[in-house]
């Protein structure tokens, strides 16, 4: 089989296994998207190994984190954003204070010769 149409077969099988395991968990009262996670689990190499080449993986996963970025988007309303912007905006504010002053000390630590090249 050729690799665009293994990718084809790839893509069809995640979305299928998404679509059922959204279905079964909306069923239970769960969220969908745990059901998308689950169903990756499934198909992907630590499950039944459906899906198993790494540059496939890669390709879906990407698709996976946009779709998954437009699903949150859709769940959010302004509304709901401003209820929680005090705690949205400081931890967002103190997430990006503390990867910055840790990253920066592991780089000036690198700089300085604590790390080997």
């Amino acid at each position: 089989m050729s690799t665009e149409l293994t990718l084809i077969v790839e893509l069809v099988t995640v979305l299928g296994a998404a679509a059922t395991g959204g279905y079964l968990v909306s069923r239970l009262g769960q969220p969908v998207l745990l059901g998308y996670l689950f169903s990756g689990l499934v198909v992907g190499p630590a499950g039944f190994g459906l899906v198993n080449v790494e540059g496939d993986i890669k390709v879906l996963t990407e698709i996976g984190v946009a779709l998954l970025l437009f699903a949150l988007g859709i769940e959010f309303s302004l509304k709901e954003l401003l209820k929680v912007r005090i705690i949205a905006l400081g931890g967002g504010t103190l997430q990006i204070l503390l990867t910055t002053l840790l990253g920066g000390g592991l780089a000036l630590r690198h700089w300085l010769g604590g790390y080997p090249a």
